[in-house]
């Protein structure tokens, strides 16, 4: 379960509630500490959430893995789908820049351990593409 919450620090966040009493760690913990560790010097980590803090609850079913993240805007599906409903388009400069965000955010996924296949600059793949008269490369 996740929940909008606002914290000590005067600002929102987004709470996720894990099952309770889970056998061992989680993986989504060690791997969201992973890229915290790892994205300290990365200019990249501004397109992965960070994990802000973590901590146990005991509630009436078990004790809760808490999982503390920044509060992030809306996914990519309901932007889409908000255009679709009010019959707009998304200019295509607007997705290449999505388009090249998702990217980098592999790309320092991958350099952080964390993917697999070979050491290739994934947007760099696509930068001989042209779409619209615009350069993915460029954008």
């Amino acid at each position: 379960m996740i929940f909008l919450t606002y914290e000590r620090q005067n600002r929102w966040v987004s709470l996720k509630i894990l099952i309770a009493d889970h056998p061992r760690e989680s993986q989504e913990i060690r791997n969201l500490q992973l890229l915290k560790e790892r994205s300290q010097e990365s200019l990249y980590r501004k397109y992965i959430v960070q994990l802000l803090d973590s901590f146990v609850h005991q509630g009436p079913n078990g004790k809760h893995q808490c999982l503390v993240f920044e509060l992030l805007g809306p996914t990519v599906a309901r932007i889409i789908g908000e255009y679709n409903e009010a019959n707009e388009t998304i200019e295509p400069r607007v997705i290449l820049r999505m388009s090249e965000q998702l990217l980098e955010a592999i790309e320092f996924i991958h350099d952080a351990g964390m993917g697999h296949g070979g050491n290739a600059k994934i947007y760099l793949l696509f930068s001989a593409f042209y779409i619209n008269g615009l350069n993915f490369g460029s954008v």
